[in-house]
């Protein structure tokens, strides 16, 4: 079933559709930098990492007059379900809220299979047409690209600030030479990623690192630690701008999460 919901939109997700939204990118990213650097002070998050990905992600999904503050909260709500730390109560809460962006993504998704559209949203629209997967389906498909892709990308551009604003040596480094820039990002996916863990069911009798895991068990993948791994990384707790595999890292899971 993954498979299919991401066959359903991947063709959309190639770096054709990318590129032709960078200039977007670019105008509401100078925009907020400009708009932070005039006002002298501002909290990086509120003014630029929270704003950032939640309207490149909704332009890139193809969604029409979108109410980004309510987009973000409940992406940032959809990843809390997962965490695992939540109590029933807390849970249901969360259900609740998210079910209030639900309508709004399926009256998206209606408008777009009555008229059909080149983007995320149209792809998906196509895909219910063809009865591919369901109207819920197709939801739940829209949801977790707004989740995955305006969370994700808020928690990484946070982390990686915050690690720029700890080493100036860093700043004037990548200053110097912007073409850093790529391999930076890795390495602050490496170190901080946006997902710090997940949790797996584990079905079958097993061993890992020597340590035997009974079927039925729940396993906690720590990312951070595995990124960490000396028998991987060279210098594992340091920012190392010319590692010969920079995406090495397992920042974004590995098999079919990935």
């Amino acid at each position: 079933m993954h498979a299919l919901h991401r066959d359903a939109v991947f063709p959309e997700l190639v770096a054709k559709r990318m590129a032709a939204l960078e200039p977007d990118i670019v105008e509401i990213s100078e925009d907020t930098v400009t708009q932070a650097l005039d006002e002298g002070s501002v909290d990086f998050m509120a003014a630029i990492g929270n704003v950032v990905p939640i309207t490149m992600i909704s332009r890139l999904i193809g969604f029409q007059d979108s109410p980004l503050d309510e987009l973000l909260k409940a992406a940032f709500d959809s990843t809390a379900m997962l965490g695992s730390t939540l109590s029933y109560d807390e849970l249901v809460a969360l259900i609740a809220r998210t079910g209030e962006i639900q309508e709004w993504v399926s009256r998206q998704l209606s408008t777009a299979v009555t008229k059909p559209s080149t983007d995320l949203l149209g792809a998906v629209a196509q895909g219910v047409k063809s009865e591919a997967f369901s109207e819920y389906e197709a939801i739940v498909i829209l949801h977790t690209l707004l989740s995955a892709g305006g969370e994700s990308t808020t928690s990484l551009l946070g982390n990686a600030v915050r690690i720029l604003a700890e080493h100036p040596d860093l700043q004037i480094e990548i200053r110097e030479n912007p073409g850093l820039i790529p391999m930076f990002v890795e390495e602050a996916l490496r170190l901080e990623p946006p997902f710090r863990y997940h949790m797996r069911f584990v079905p079958h009798d097993t061993a890992l690192g020597g340590v035997k895991i009974s079927a039925g068990a729940t396993a906690l993948l720590l990312w951070g630690s595995a990124n960490r791994d000396p028998e991987v990384f060279d210098k594992p707790e340091t920012i190392v701008l010319n590692r010969n595999v920079p995406r090495r890292h397992v920042a974004f899971g590995r098999g079919i999460h990935h």
